[in-house]
């Protein structure tokens, strides 16, 4: 049976058929949210991407721009238009003004999104927020891995609020449940942000990690990057050195 498609169709809107053998529209981007709100993470990340996905992306700006336009969606391979109200909240990092002058996201769009906006400014413009939120963390991160860390010593906050934090509130997220992790005693202590550039903020932490691959993937992060110097490594990670031998033996390194 023939299947039609429909150019009013949002990108990644594809599900299976309906009983005529047709594409339909599974949900996903505007019926899930009819009636209430949509998050968009980063729409304009396509639009400065490489020159072989821009066409893509202005194909999804297009698509975008009627939906919000004309306030209605289409099913997959039907003809029908389906109304739709929603309120369309995007987040990005973007300098989406740049992006609009030199021609890769169009301008339309641009003032069809903006019609409030709101700047969180950057973790390092916000000094006050950063102990606070470490706090928030150090709780969250010692009841996740049953760790009875209670806090930092001056020297680790003064380090928090006078690192420039160019990841954010991910890399102090990170930062804190890495720190946690490692912690000898019931306080963190050095985190030597200063002199590594981030302290064990390099590698990725994913929900499936428990604690032991966590620190296993920090310690080969820092006997990396210090070239196995166990002193600098003892150091960047705030452990003694026999702790540092111990865990070495322990995840074969």
């Amino acid at each position: 049976m023939k299947r039609r498609q429909s150019d009013d169709r949002y990108p990644g809107d594809y599900g299976g058929y309906d009983d005529q053998g047709y594409d339909r529209y599974d949900g996903g981007y505007d019926d899930s949210y009819d009636d209430g709100s949509g998050f968009q993470d980063d729409p304009f990340s396509e639009a400065s991407a490489a020159v072989n996905h821009r066409v893509q992306a202005q194909q999804s700006q297009a698509k975008l721009l009627r939906v919000l336009q004309s306030r209605s969606v289409t099913r997959v391979g039907d003809t029908k238009s389906i109304p739709v109200d929603i309120r369309l909240i995007c987040a990005t990092n973007a300098d989406v003004p740049a992006l609009v002058r030199d021609g890769l996201f169009r301008e339309d769009l641009y003032y069809r999104l903006n019609t409030i906006s709101l700047e969180l400014p950057p973790l390092r413009r916000r000094p006050d927020a950063i102990v606070p939120l470490a706090g928030q963390f150090l709780e969250e991160f010692a009841g996740k891995y049953g760790r009875e860390v209670t806090g930092f010593s001056p020297a680790a906050v003064a380090e928090m609020e006078s690192y420039a934090w160019p990841g954010n509130i991910r890399e102090l997220r990170n930062c804190i449940e890495k720190a946690v992790i490692l912690a000898d005693g019931e306080t963190i202590g050095d985190l030597g942000l200063e002199s590594t550039g981030g302290n064990v903020t390099d590698t990725e932490i994913s929900a499936a990690d428990t604690m032991e691959s966590v620190e296993e993937k920090t310690i080969r992060a820092a006997m990396s990057r210090f070239g196995g110097n166990i002193s600098l490594v003892a150091k960047s990670l705030n452990i003694s050195r026999p702790t540092l031998y111990a865990k070495l033996k322990k995840y074969g390194i």
